[in-house]
């Protein structure tokens, strides 16, 4: 891929702290990778803690002198950093190396006040580390809520600006089956822990499982690699209390495939979260024509592009009634009709609302991302 304004043969390093499946971080990074490798092939190397994709060109660095040494890293004309948490290899910031330009992806820092006490060192860290983001020539926020952040802390607004982040939203579609037989299937694609609100949610499904004349089925997807074991059990228990627990379904660590497979069956998603950057899974439901529910933190309501059911955070009384009649109107469509579903955009029939999600959602494929973002580095390249 040619791209005006970019040198041929330009060096880069792309850093971040893990790449692993199952990440979105990751999953930035390693688009970030592929867009680098379409505009200078064979010239780009990822640094990381670990990495899980033996395809990328890559090195494994366990300390920021791993890197510093690096000949590929010294030699790099650009250095691309992601950050959303506590890295050593970010340190590198401070120093470069010696001749590059240093650039981050922003994927935002949960607050500390939704975290376990065990978790607080890593976010005071990370709150240390973010500092070093005043270093860069340029920070892409992944959504106006991050770049906000960033410009509230401080940080110089010509020096920040705002890019999507790109969504595999899958390509098969929707199974037809599952809107007309069996009950009604809820989904929840993210991290147990405390920031997603998931207690929350069984509280809400306590209060939905009462009014409703409809049954239901909820299923809770997320890597375990990153949850939080104690919250996990938490949940368990308050699911058993509510005599929830053969209605919910703990799917754990699922690849891209089954978890767009388990999109395309439900007709529910619900994201109860208190802070979110950017949510990829929001637009993946979107895509695959879930009805959205989720609280109005962070980027939620502005990822859901409108088409969503927007409660506020907290309110676990809203978000049990929006399941509510969500889940009554698509259960009385079971034998057959187009069932009216409320959103930020009003009133609409789910075919139209899965109509318009669907156009939505194409917007982050990750063509345009890559054209956005090549556009963007070849700009900055070519500022003196």
């Amino acid at each position: 891929m040619n791209a005006p304004g970019i040198p041929a043969g330009r060096k880069y390093s792309l850093v971040t702290g893990l790449c692993v499946r199952h990440d979105a971080i990751s999953a930035a990074a390693v688009a970030t990778y592929r867009c680098l490798d379409s505009v200078s092939p064979g010239n780009v190397r990822l640094f990381a803690h670990a990495v899980e994709y033996p395809e990328l060109r890559h090195t494994v660095a366990s300390t920021v002198t791993d890197l510093l040494f690096d000949p590929h890293f010294l030699d790099s004309d650009a250095v691309l950093y992601h950050f959303g948490v506590y890295y050593g290899l970010l340190d590198a910031m401070v120093l470069g190396n010696g001749k590059a330009r240093q650039y981050v992806r922003f994927h935002n820092v949960t607050p500390k006040d939704l975290v376990g006490p065990a978790d607080w060192p890593t976010i005071d860290r990370s709150l240390v580390q973010l500092e070093h983001l005043r270093r860069a020539h340029h920070v892409w926020c992944d959504s106006d809520f991050n770049r906000r952040d960033l410009e509230a802390r401080g940080f110089d607004p010509q020096r920040l600006s705002t890019l999507a982040l790109p969504v595999d939203a899958g390509r098969a579609p929707r199974d037809a089956r599952a809107e007309r037989e069996g009950p009604v299937r809820i989904a929840f694609v993210g991290r147990l822990v405390r920031s997603k609100g998931v207690l929350e949610l069984v509280k809400a499904l306590a209060i939905a499982s009462a009014r409703v004349r409809h049954p239901f089925r909820v299923f809770l997807a997320g890597n375990p690699s990153f949850a939080d074991a104690a919250y996990g059990e938490e949940v368990r228990r308050a699911l058993a209390e509510a005599g929830l627990a053969d209605q919910v379904h703990f799917c754990g660590g699922i690849d891209d495939g089954e978890k767009h497979a388990l999109l395309r069956r439900s007709d529910l998603f619900v994201m109860p979260s208190h802070h979110e950057g950017f949510c990829v899974p929001v637009i993946e439901a979107l895509a695959a024509g879930c009805h959205v529910i989720a609280y109005d933190s962070g980027n939620l309501p502005a990822i859901s592009g409108g088409l969503g059911r927007i409660v506020p955070t907290g309110d676990v009384e809203a978000l049990g009634q929006a399941l509510a009649e969500s889940i009554d109107a698509v259960g009385e469509a079971r034998s057959g009709g187009d069932p009216v579903l409320q959103c930020q955009a009003g009133s609409l029939a789910r075919s139209e609302l899965q109509r318009r999600a669907a156009a939505y959602a194409a917007g982050f494929g990750f063509d345009r991302f890559r054209e956005s973002f090549c556009a963007s580095l070849a700009s900055l390249e070519a500022a003196t």
